[in-house]
């Protein structure tokens, strides 16, 4: 499997590439029910639901129409391009809603913000045509 420069990453909110992208993350989880019965030496599970969380660091930029998109408690298609934009990239995409949105700054940085969003539905995995 090759390896990925994390550089080239690309996140996009509702078609509208962010600017000044830091960082990013995606968790995916699954919830699970115990199944063990009296009988059973050991204990076993079944994987019941799954759930998936985004977070994006950034600098702030008040000008940058996909940074407009961030508005804490609205629903959004968000796009997370670990590859970039090029064809052929695969990219992760689902619906999600923007739940916390945090920005600080400091006497010698740049103002920054991070946004967390929560996934509604299934996350899947796409490919730029």
């Amino acid at each position: 499997m090759a390896k990925r420069k994390g550089k080239g990453g690309k996140v996009r909110l509702d078609g509208v590439v962010v600017a000044h992208i830091r960082d990013w993350s995606l968790s995916q989880s699954t919830e699970t029910a115990d199944s063990t019965t009296m009988d059973d030496d050991d204990m076993t599970h079944e994987a019941t639901q799954n759930s998936w969380e985004a977070q994006a660091n950034l600098y702030w930029d008040k000008a940058d129409a996909g940074q407009d998109e961030i508005t804490n408690g609205s629903s959004v298609v968000v796009d997370i391009m670990p590859e970039g934009a090029d064809t052929g990239s695969e990219y992760y995409t689902g619906t999600a809603t923007i739940i916390n949105i945090e920005r600080k700054g400091e006497f010698s940085g740049m103002v920054e913000a991070s946004a967390t969003l929560q996934g509604n539905g299934a996350l899947t995995v796409s490919t730029v045509i």
